[in-house]
């Protein structure tokens, strides 16, 4: 049944001129880009059987992505939290340093910095981690 599919779609596609089919997908793509909803049974007989599978298809591989990159290593996360904290203390320092408070100096060598480094080297050396980076 879905050979037989096929075949119509490709034998409607063959009967539209190229002309008014560039027509309709620039007018669905306008639609997208409106951000107004386009039906899948539109999109299906504007891209074909093939070209609506993958579609399909794409979307499948974006979910998967998109799991795989929330779900990130124990190692990452600590680093964006210990990251976060030095990011934080930093600014703490300059503000104070900017209102020429004198303990601004011992703000700077805070010691959220140096566990931060430690955890850059594990994570270089971890390659569970470098893997998830490459993504």
């Amino acid at each position: 049944m879905g050979q037989v599919m096929a075949r119509l779609d490709a034998i409607k596609l063959m009967h539209i001129s190229p002309v008014k089919q560039i027509a309709k997908l620039q007018k669905t793509i306008e639609r997208l880009s409106r951000g107004e909803i386009v039906q899948n049974r539109q999109l299906k007989n504007v891209l074909g059987t093939e070209g609506y599978a993958r579609y399909l298809s794409d979307c499948e591989y974006q979910k998967y992505l998109r799991t795989t990159l929330k779900n990130k290593p124990p190692e990452i996360t600590e680093y964006e939290r210990r990251q976060k904290a030095a990011t934080f203390a930093y600014s703490k320092a300059d503000n104070f340093s900017q209102k020429g408070v004198r303990t601004a100096r011992k703000m700077f060598n805070v010691s959220v910095c140096t566990p931060s480094g430690k955890c850059i080297l594990k994570l270089v050396s971890c390659s569970r981690t470098s893997k998830w980076a490459t993504r």
